[in-house]
């Protein structure tokens, strides 16, 4: 449902109408800033769950690249391959630099300035090639960020994932400002300066992150609790109206909000989803944009924005579906092969809502 909002808003703005939601949480934020900060506070509260039930270093690290890169570095190269026959350049000129940069930036974000665009692919407006893809490296540093878990031992943990928690909130709060970096004059001082990961982005994304980490620790599968995290939420957001502290209360109760649907068990129906159709989620978020612009650029002007839009998002989920069953899926059953660490047992905060099933496909 968060991946299609993401194609859902960037097809409005691909069409040149406005976001669904445009304006109504926040002058920056649409559907798809929404949809996002759900997915992080999904991996953030699902990560936890797993992290806590006995994953060792070996197997999250493993579990976290499998999940990311197969389907990653199968979505670069049928981008490259496409935009050969779309681009408007000859094949000399298509196969340059920018299009290797397009591959290894989005592989490497840390150390390479990720590239959304390939050579005369997708000419303006639209000239983006994979719009979406910046976020993954800020998903990234989020695993990595949650490694430092592992320091601690496992009765110290979710005082762990705490610590974190307050870090990024008080990080959070810190005016955007002192998190910018002055322009380097080489490509190796950049690099050596980290200036191509924005840490703007990161504290904003990781606050949320954690903050679903804290709920999975703190509230975990009662009810009561969540209502009355909710409450609190309400209640901060209020106090504090106007200030930094309201706006992350609104973003993470909203995001939030998309942890307890995405891990209620009837959207699950008792497990039919995922034994028939699998996680969808993050290929449809990867495929989302360049299939939105050519049903754009090829059906728009013939059968109008709405059923454009739904030939999309149907195509997307076919693609998704593909996606999973031959490159996701096997990349995940290798995890199969590495040491979990700890007998795995199902905690209590399975019970009443996502399958253990659920955690493994993340």
């Amino acid at each position: 449902m968060a991946a299609l909002a993401v194609l859902i808003s960037h097809f409005c703005g691909m069409s040149g109408r406005p976001d669904p939601i445009d304006g109504f949480w926040g002058t920056d934020e649409d559907l798809g800033g929404l949809a996002v900060l759900i997915f992080f506070g999904l991996s953030g509260y699902l990560i936890t769950d797993s992290i806590l039930r006995g994953a060792s270093f070996k197997f999250y690290a493993w579990s976290r690249f499998l999940r990311i890169y197969p389907a990653l570095i199968v979505c670069l190269v049928v981008c490259i391959v496409a935009g050969a026959f779309l681009t408007r350049l000859s094949f000399d000129q298509y196969f340059s630099p920018q299009t290797s940069q397009f591959f290894f930036g989005n592989l490497f974000p840390f150390f390479w300035q990720e590239q959304r665009f390939l050579p005369g692919v997708f000419v303006p407006p639209w000239n983006a090639m994979n719009g979406p893809l910046w976020t993954i490296k800020y998903e990234l540093a989020c695993y990595i960020t949650a490694l430092a878990v592992f320091l601690f031992p496992k009765f110290l943990r979710r005082f762990a994932f705490v610590v974190l928690c307050v870090l990024f909130v008080i990080i959070w709060l810190a005016p955007i400002d002192s998190w910018q970096i002055p322009p380097a004059s080489t490509v190796s001082s950049r690099v050596a300066r980290f200036e191509y990961f924005n840490m703007g982005f990161f504290r904003y994304y990781a606050a949320i992150f954690f903050l679903a980490a804290t709920a999975r620790i703190l509230v975990g599968d009662k009810p009561i609790r969540w209502l009355l995290l909710f409450f609190s939420l309400g209640i901060i957001f209020a106090a504090f109206y106007g200030t930094p502290i309201s706006q992350l209360a609104l973003l993470s109760g909203l995001s939030l909000v998309g942890v307890c649907v995405g891990c209620s068990s009837l959207l699950y129906f008792n497990g039919l989803y995922k034994q028939r159709i699998g996680d969808l989620s993050y290929s449809t978020y990867l495929y989302g944009w360049p299939i939105s612009i050519l049903c754009i650029l090829l059906l728009a002007s013939l059968l109008g924005f709405w059923p454009t839009m739904l030939i999309a998002a149907a195509i997307t989920l076919v693609v998704a579906c593909l996606s999973w069953k031959f490159v996701e899926r096997p990349g995940l059953r290798l995890k199969s092969r590495i040491p979990r660490g700890a007998p795995f047992t199902i905690s209590p905060v399975v019970s009443g809502r996502a399958s253990a099933s659920a955690f493994e496909q993340i």
